[in-house]
C-alpha cells in the first residue's frame, strides 16, 4: 500500500497537481503538521510542496505512525533526487536538506518499525545517491540510524565503521544526544578484554557523566533553536536545565539520580514532539515509555519491595516483552532484565532463572557478531550482574545442573573463542551446555572430578562434579569476595606474611589461610561420604576473581592439606578443560630455556648461577631431545613458534600489587617476565613502569605475538606469574591466561615471589618425574612438593617454599 501511494504522489508532483495533493493530504490522519502542511501547498511552489510532504513525514515518524511516514518519506525523496537534485542548481542546499531530511524519517521509521533490511537497504542507496554530499552535517541523522539498524541486526563492525567515519565537529545540535549515546553505546559493546573491572566502572561512571552534560548542552542549545511560539513554557524548562546540572559529578553510580535527569529530558523532548492521530499497533516510542515507567518502580522505596506491586509490574512487563521480542533486541533484553528482577524479589526462582536463559542467550548471539574476540567484553557488561544472579536463582530453586552451567558460561569466555577456534569449531550459544553434558564421561575416562567457585561480595559458591556425574553445591558464608580482597590487601596471598598479621580489636588473633580457605572445600565432605569422591583421585579446580591468588595446595582439608590427600591441578574454565580431555596428552620434542637473571643481580655470582641452574640441569639430562635453545629477548620469542616444545622462564617477573598507582594497575600490560633487550639484562624498575621497556613480555605482547604454543608445556619459573586479575569480559588477566591462548597444554608457574633455590629444587624433581619416570605431571607436581613439603626447615613459613609454584591445563 505504501509503495503504491507514494507513487501516486510523485506522479502527482510531476503533473504540479497540488489539488490533488492536498486532497490527499486531508485524507491522511491528521498530525500536528496538518495544518502547515496544507497552508503550504496553497501556494503552487514546488519547494514549498516538498517542504509539505517533508513535514507530513516528520509528524507521522515522531508521532509513531510509520507507514505514512514512510509513504511522504519515499514521496519526499524520490521527488527530491529524480527531479529537483538534477534541475535546481541554484538552491542546491535546499534540495541537499529535502534528501538528507526525508532520508533520515524513511530510515528512522524504517527501525522503529522493527524493518532493519529494507532501511539498510535504503540506506545504502542514500549513499550511493548522494555520496559526494554526504559528509554535509544534514546526513548525520540518517547515518546515525544506520547505525542503529546495523545494530540491530547483529552487525556492530558496520555500524562501528559508520560512526566512526563521523567527523564530531560536523554533528550538529539537534543530533549530538543521539550520536554521544550511539558513541557510548558502541564503546561498551567493543571493550577490550584487557579492562579490568575497576576500570570499566571508573569508565563507565565518566561517561554517565559525559552523557549527562551533552543532554543539558542539547538542551540548552535546542531551546535556544525555537521560536517564541514553541517555547511558551520557556520558564519551566529553564527550570527543568537547572534542575540537570547540579546531578553532574554526583551522579556516580545512583541510577536513581540519573533516571530522574533522563526522566527531566524526556519531559523537555515532549515539547518538541508532533504526536500522530493514529499511531502503529505496536508504537515504539509509546513502549519504551511504558518500560521506563514500568522500571521506576525498582527505584521507588515504597514499591520495590511490596509484593501486589511487584505482581502487577511483572504482569505488565510479560505482556510488554512479546511486543519487543525479535524485533527491538535492546528493548527485549531490558524488559527481560526487569521481569527477572520481578519474579527474584517474588521469589519465583525457577522463573527468574529461565528469564535470565533468555537474556543470556541474546546476549551471545550479540557477542558473537563481533569479530574480534579481544572485543567482546563489554557485550555481558551492559548487564554485569546476569551471572551472579543467575547463580543465585538456580542455586536457589535446587538446580544443581543450572549453578554449574551458569559458572562456567561467565569464565574464561576469551579462551573458549580461542580453542574453538584453534580446533576449527564454531563456537555456538549451545556450547555453554557442555559442561553438564560432556564432561562426566571425560572425567570418569581421566579418573578426575572438576571442582568450580564463583565469589560473591558476602558469600561463595562450590561446586564439585565428581567423575560419576554427581554435582554438589555448598554455599560458604564466611568466605568471599570481600573477606579475600582484604587478605590481598594486608598480603596475606604470601605465606610469608602470615605470622605478621592479626586481625584488628581487643583481642588479636592471628588470620589462618589455609584453615579458611579450608572452608570452601566442605564440598568434598559430601561427596567423600557418600562414596563418589575417594582420597587421592585428582581434583581439577577452577578459581573465581582474587581466588586466583590463593592457591588449594595449601589449604585445610580434614587436618591435612589438600595436596596431602588428592592430586591437584588448576583450570581456567570447563570448556578449557574439555577440549585437553579430547585429545590425548603430548610430551614434548624440544627443549627452550629464557634465563635472564637482573642487573640488580649482578653483585651476587650465587645467584646469577641459580638462574641458569634448572637450564644446566636438562641441558645434562635431556640430550635425547633436539638440543637445549636459549631464547632470552623478545626478539628471539618473535621469531618462532614453539610447537610440541617444552618452554622453561627463569626470570624476574613481576605483578601489580595493592597500592599500585591505577594508571599502571592493570595486569594485562603491566604484569610479566623480564627478558633481555638484544644483549643487556634488565633491570627491576622501582616506579614500576614495566609497560613501557623493551624487554618487557606481558600479556599485551603475547596475544598479539601471532604465534603458536600448540601442545608444548609453559614453566614461568618467576615470581608471581600465576596472578591474575579479573577483566571485565570474565577473563582471568595475566601470563597464565595469555599462554594458554597462544596454545599452551600445560603450565608451572610462581604464586608469590618464591625461594630460586627451593623453586629450582621443585622443578627439576617435576621434570625429573615426569619426564624420565614417565609419571603424569599431576603425579610428578604431588611427588615433587611432598617431597620438599617433608624438607623445609622453616616450619612457621612451610608453604612458601613448598606450594609456591601451580599446575595448571592438562595434568596427564
Amino acid at each position: 500500500m505504501t509503495s503504491i501511494n507514494f507513487q501516486i504522489l510523485i506522479r502527482a508532483y510531476l503533473k504540479r497537481d497540488f489539488k490533488f495533493i492536498t486532497e490527499f493530504i486531508k485524507n491522511s490522519p491528521q498530525n500536528a503538521n496538518t495544518e502547515s502542511s496544507l497552508a503550504m501547498m496553497t501556494s503552487g511552489d514546488p519547494f514549498y510542496s516538498i517542504c509539505s510532504l517533508n513535514a507530513m513525514s516528520s509528524a507521522y515518524a515522531q508521532g509513531g505512525n510509520y507507514n505514512h511516514a514512510l509513504l511522504y518519506g519515499l514521496a519526499t525523496y524520490e521527488c527530491v533526487y529524480h527531479y529537483l537534485f538534477k534541475s535546481a542548481e541554484r538552491r542546491k542546499e535546499e534540495v541537499l536538506y529535502f534528501a538528507a531530511s526525508s532520508a533520515n524519517f524513511i530510515t528512522k521509521s524504517y527501525l522503529d518499525s522493527a524493518r532493519y533490511s529494507e532501511g539498510i537497504e535504503f540506506y545504502d542507496r542514500t549513499v550511493k545517491d548522494f555520496q559526494k554530499h554526504f559528509n554535509k552535517p544534514e546526513f548525520i541523522s540518517a547515518q546515525l540510524n544506520a547505525v542503529e539498524l546495523y545494530l540491530a541486526i547483529d552487525n556492530p563492525e558496520t555500524a562501528r565503521s559508520i560512526f566512526q567515519s563521523l567527523s564530531p565537529g560536523n554533528i550538529p545540535y539537534y543530533s549530538r544526544i543521539n550520536y554521544e549515546r550511539l558513541g557510548t553505546k558502541i564503546k561498551a559493546l567493543f571493550r577490550e578484554i584487557s579492562v579490568t573491572s575497576e576500570e570499566a566502572k571508573k569508565s563507565e561512571t565518566e561517561e554517565q557523566q559525559a552523557e549527562l552534560k551533552n543532554m543539558i548542552d542539547a538542551i540548552g542549545e535546542m531551546f535556544t533553536q525555537t521560536s517564541e511560539g514553541e517555547t511558551q513554557q520557556s520558564n519551566e524548562i529553564s527550570q527543568m536545565i537547572n534542575q540537570l546540572r547540579p546531578l553532574i559529578g554526583n551522579t556516580g553510580n545512583n541510577n536513581e539520580q540519573f533516571n530522574n535527569a533522563t526522566s527531566i529530558y524526556r519531559k523537555f523532548n515532549n515539547y518538541f514532539k508532533t504526536v500522530s492521530e493514529e499511531k502503529e499497533e505496536y508504537n515504539i516510542m509509546d513502549l519504551r515509555l511504558k518500560l521506563y515507567d514500568l522500571q521506576g518502580v525498582f527505584l521507588n522505596d515504597s514499591t520495590k519491595s511490596n509484593p501486589d506491586v511487584l505482581k502487577n509490574t511483572l504482569h505488565d512487563l510479560q505482556q510488554l516483552l512479546p511486543k519487543f521480542r525479535s524485533k527491538y533486541i535492546d528493548e527485549s533484553n531490558d524488559t527481560l532484565w526487569s521481569i527477572h528482577i520481578c519474579q527474584k524479589r517474588l521469589r519465583l526462582s525457577a522463573e527468574g532463572a529461565d528469564t535470565l536463559e533468555e537474556l543470556r542467550v541474546n546476549l551471545e548471539h550479540k557477542r558473537a557478531s563481533i569479530y574480534n574476540k579481544k572485543e567482546r567484553a563489554g557485550v555481558f557488561k551492559t548487564f554485569e550482574y546476569l551471572f551472579p544472579s543467575l547463580i543465585e536463582l538456580y542455586h536457589r530453586s535446587g538446580n544443581e545442573r543450572g549453578v554449574l552451567k551458569a559458572i562456567e558460561a561467565s569464565k574464561g569466555r576469551l579462551l573458549a573463542d580461542a580453542i574453538a577456534e584453534q580446533s576449527d569449531t564454531e563456537m555456538e550459544v549451545a556450547n555453554y551446555e557442555l559442561p553438564v553434558e560432556k564432561l562426566p564421561s571425560l572425567l570418569l575416562k581421566n579418573h578426575a572430578s572438576y571442582l568450580s567457585f564463583f565469589l560473591y561480595d558476602d558469600y561463595s559458591i562450590s561446586v564439585l562434579l565428581t567423575s560419576n556425574g554427581k554435582i554438589y553445591v555448598e554455599r560458604t558464608p564466611d568466605v568471599d569476595k570481600t573477606v579475600m580482597k582484604k587478605w590481598v590487601d594486608d598480603h596475606l596471598d604470601d605465606p610469608k606474611e602470615w605470622n605478621s598479621k592479626s586481625t584488628k580489636g581487643f583481642f588479636t588473633k592471628k588470620i589462618n589461610i589455609p584453615e579458611n580457605l579450608g572452608k570452601l572445600l566442605n564440598v568434598l565432605k559430601r561427596a567423600l561420604e557418600e562414596g563418589n569422591l575417594n582420597l587421592g583421585d585428582h581434583l581439577i579446580y577452577s578459581p573465581h576473581e582474587v581466588l586466583f591468588l590463593f592457591p588449594l595446595q595449601y589449604a585445610l582439608f580434614n587436618n591435612s592439606y589438600l595436596i596431602q590427600q588428592f592430586s591437584l591441578s588448576r583450570i581456567h574454565g570447563a570448556y578449557q578443560l574439555i577440549s585437553l580431555l579430547e585429545h590425548s596428552p603430548v610430551l614434548p620434542t624440544k627443549i627452550i630455556c629464557c634465563t635472564v637473571p637482573a642487573v640488580q643481580d649482578l653483585d651476587n655470582s650465587e645467584k646469577i648461577q641459580q638462574f641458569s641452574e634448572v637450564k644446566q640441569w636438562l641441558s645434562k639430562n635431556y640430550s635425547s631431545f633436539d638440543g637445549v635453545s636459549e631464547a632470552d629477548s623478545l626478539d628471539k620469542f618473535s621469531r618462532n613458534d614453539y610447537i610440541n616444545s617444552l618452554i622453561h622462564f627463569s626470570t624476574h617477573g613481576v605483578f601489580p600489587s595493592p597500592g599500585t598507582d591505577p594508571a599502571k594497575a592493570n595486569p594485562f600490560y603491566n604484569s610479566g617476565l623480564l627478558l633481555k633487550d638484544g644483549e643487556k639484562l634488565p633491570a627491576l624498575d622501582p616506579k614500576f613502569n614495566y609497560f613501557e621497556k623493551s624487554y618487557f613480555l606481558n600479556s599485551c605482547k603475547l596475544f598479539d605475538a601471532d604465534k603458536s604454543w600448540k601442545n608444548s608445556h609453559v614453566t614461568f619459573q618467576a615470581c608471581v606469574s600465576a596472578r591474575s586479575k579479573e577483566g571485565v569480559g570474565g577473563d582471568a588477566l595475566g601470563m597464565e591466561n595469555a599462554a594458554f591462548f597462544l596454545g599452551a597444554r600445560s603450565m608451572l608457574t610462581a604464586g608469590w615471589n618464591i625461594s630460586i633455590v627451593w623453586a629450582n629444587n621443585f622443578c627439576i624433581r617435576f621434570y625429573h618425574y615426569w619426564l624420565k619416570e614417565k609419571l603424569t605431571k599431576a603425579a610428578a607436581y604431588k611427588k615433587a612438593m611432598l617431597e620438599i613439603m617433608s624438607e623445609v626447615p622453616f616450619q612457621n613459613h612451610g608453604p612458601y617454599y613448598w606450594a609456591g609454584m601451580i599446575l595448571s591445563g592438562d595434568w596427564r
